[in-house]
């Protein structure tokens, strides 16, 4: 019965997992992201608190960012911090281990630091918010009983811990991305000259002064100059004019303004243009990563899985090739599965030693082909028919345990830069964490399927009324659990008999 009741508390943990993956999966504010996190967290586990702290920039203090509840964000008003040098803290200890820690005893724990706004904490658990070899945070989880937390509930929360990465990480990018977007126009407005000086840079035309027509030959002239927002960048210059000569001056005046008023935007808008083009692209593909994680968190099988990872990684990174290469039992050879343009998929079994993958693995990060190391070594023969010039192999990783890689393919040479990186990084820790979520939920799924039927087979012996009986339902009904044509169970007298 208990071990029912375990199976059925872990398949509502990890379905928990998903349901507050997919919740947050649309907010991009750091802020509500984080409150809503903890808040489902505690819900959704049944817990008496929950509180996530970040590593701030300096790196010398985890700050609670967010707190379940009232109390959570009352603490959070305190700005309640620990340092990350801190010993008598076991939030600190696991930031500094990257190991998640359980104390099921609080009040005989010397790291457990007691606060007054939580009196019933009577175990805690915390684990490291990791995104690739970066230390983003930690989530900490507390309970009003005395041994509540298994080794179990570690794994469950390191794996909703990896999707909070995520999540966080998403949220900072589209904030720096609208953060650059908004000093962009600013700048755009108040540096003028400068502006002047790199468009016509781009344009391949470094004076300032640019003639367009012929000038007066005999150096009689009406000049008037061309000015924006107080700066001169130009001029207007015509021969002595024949007609409305007494009104020369303020024609040209109306003129000048008109036509700088006009230039400048028309460079404010090409120039605008190209950067809101960039930033609007940066922010399609967070969405679009946003979109990548709602759907494998609800899909049904490691094959759609699979083929979302491949499809959503080339909308992201505008790849012409997408393959994932999976590590195969032994960690000699890996099968690669690749998914082409037309939408087909095919699947290659391959040596580890000497790829791509093998380096991508062994650096544990994202590498670059042709900067980290030769396209040849990590491209088959279908990238070479296809022209793939660049390459980006990145890390599948679940904490230390390697799964395998994720690859993207360009036929453009030198197509990724550091934000694609970073984008990758953030696409392989979701899908790691989705499937370390799935393989936990499949094997507490299998557990409770192989506890059924052994309780099933062993109520039918029960309900036997003679050995004879007994014995053969035993091997009847193993024989048709285990799908096998014989079975037996024998006795036998295995010692002397006992002496009268």
């Amino acid at each position: 019965m208990k071990a029912e009741q375990a199976l059925a508390k872990r398949a509502r943990e990890l379905q928990a997992v998903a349901e507050v993956s997919t919740a947050v999966s649309t907010i991009l504010q750091a802020e509500a992201l984080l409150q809503e996190v903890v808040d489902l967290t505690k819900e959704r586990f049944n817990l008496y608190h929950a509180h996530i702290y970040l590593l701030n920039e300096m790196e010398r203090n985890l700050v609670l960012m967010a707190g379940a509840g009232d109390v959570g964000r009352a603490m959070v008003a305190e700005g309640w911090q620990i340092p990350f040098s801190q010993e008598r803290s076991l939030v600190a200890r696991v930031a500094r281990t990257r190991q998640g820690a359980i104390v099921n005893d609080v009040r005989g724990e010397p790291d457990f630091l007691p606060n007054p706004l939580l009196p019933e904490t009577r175990a805690e658990l915390a684990v490291p918010i990791v995104l690739g070899d970066q230390l983003i945070g930690v989530l900490d989880v507390q309970a009003a009983e005395e041994d509540y937390f298994s080794e179990e509930d570690v794994t469950v929360q390191t794996t909703l811990a990896t999707q909070i990465g995520v999540a966080v990480q998403n949220a900072r990018s589209f904030a720096e991305s609208e953060a650059a977007r908004q000093e962009l126009s600013q700048i755009t407005r108040r540096l003028t000259h400068e502006g002047w000086q790199e468009y016509l840079a781009q344009q391949d035309l470094p004076q300032i002064n640019v003639a367009v027509g012929q000038s007066p030959t005999n150096g009689a002239a009406f000049n008037q100059s061309l000015v924006v927002q107080g700066e001169t960048i130009g001029q207007l210059v015509i021969s002595e004019p024949q007609a409305f000569a007494s009104d020369a001056d303020d024609i040209m005046t109306a003129v000048a303004e008109r036509l700088s008023s006009h230039i400048e935007n028309l460079r404010l808008s090409a120039q605008t243009s190209a950067a809101l083009a960039q930033t609007e692209q940066q922010a399609e593909r967070l969405a679009i990563l946003n979109d990548m994680g709602a759907a494998i968190n609800t899909a049904t099988s490691l094959a759609e899985i699979y083929s979302l990872a491949g499809q959503y990684t080339r909308q992201i990174l505008h790849g012409d090739h997408t393959s994932l290469s999976l590590l195969d039992a032994g960690g000699d050879t890996f099968t690669g599965i690749g998914f082409l343009e037309s939408g087909d998929t095919y699947t290659v079994h391959l040596p580890l030693a000497g790829t791509g993958v093998a380096y991508a693995l062994e650096q544990q990060k994202p590498v670059v082909a042709p900067q980290d190391f030769s396209l040849v070594d990590v491209k088959a023969e279908i990238l070479l028919r296809q022209g793939i010039q660049s390459y980006i192999c990145a890390p599948l990783m679940v904490g230390d345990r390697q799964l395998g890689t994720l690859n993207i393919g360009s036929r453009a040479a030198h197509a990724y830069g550091a934000a694609d990186i970073s984008l990758v990084q953030q696409i392989v820790s979701l899908l790691a964490a989705t499937l370390e979520s799935r393989r936990l939920f499949d094997e507490t799924r299998r557990r409770a399927e192989r506890e059924a039927l052994v309780n099933a087979i062993s109520q039918k012996i029960q309900n036997a009324p003679t050995i004879q009986s007994a014995m053969q339902t035993a091997v009847t009904e193993l024989g048709n659990a285990l799908h096998v044509r014989r079975a037996v169970v024998e006795l036998s007298q295995t010692g002397p008999l006992p002496k009268r």
